[in-house]
């Protein structure tokens, strides 16, 4: 939970910000990027109402290997059609 996680938060590549509704990360791991990222966090923090549906989402999100199999398994099956 929180900044780093890739599968489980927000991609923010280049300029353009690229919502999953669960955390926050980054692709260009570098000092600006961070910053940028660190920035939207606390602007959600400010705003109780969103920062409140942020953590409810990350708290429901299923990270399961269960979950993550059963992914996997339905992207292999669909390879093989």
């Amino acid at each position: 939970t929180g900044i780093g996680m890739g599968q489980t938060n927000r991609i923010w590549a280049a300029q353009q910000a690229i919502p999953l509704e669960n955390g926050y990360t980054f692709t260009n791991f570098n000092a600006h990027d961070m910053l940028f990222v660190i920035r939207e966090a606390m602007s959600d923090y400010k705003n109780k109402s969103e920062w409140a549906k942020l953590m409810y989402r990350a708290a429901t999100t299923d990270f399961s290997w269960n979950h993550s199999a059963k992914e996997y398994e339905a992207l292999y099956m669909d390879m093989l059609k």
